[in-house]
């Protein structure tokens, strides 16, 4: 039986599953926006996506969440819809993700 001090069989490392861990609920919350933006729902993406930024302000999804931000804001015409394009289009330019954010802001000046 383990007692307090003595180490896990890992070497008592549980940063490895804080991080699964972690990474799951940011998939959850990116997952549930690009959902939202298949059906339709921009308004949804933005709030799961504001839920993803608030919690995960460093999260591995990040560029992720940033090209689905993009997109939802160009798909409701939101005034900040340019700056989120240019933004994300300046970074992540090569990302594969540059060119479904192109394609849902096509329309804007």
């Amino acid at each position: 039986e383990r007692t307090a001090h003595t180490p896990a069989s890992d070497g008592g490392n549980t940063q490895a599953p804080r991080q699964q861990l972690e990474l799951s609920a940011e998939l959850l919350l990116v997952r549930a926006a690009s959902d939202a933006l298949d059906r339709a729902d921009a308004i949804t993406a933005l709030r799961q996506l504001q839920k993803y930024t608030s919690r995960y302000p460093h999260g591995a999804l990040r560029v992720e969440a940033a090209a689905l931000r993009a997109v939802a804001l160009c798909t409701t015409r939101n005034s900040g819809a340019d700056a989120a394009r240019n933004s994300f289009l300046a970074a992540h330019a090569t990302s594969a993700l540059a060119e479904r954010v192109k394609r849902a802001c096509a329309s804007l000046p």
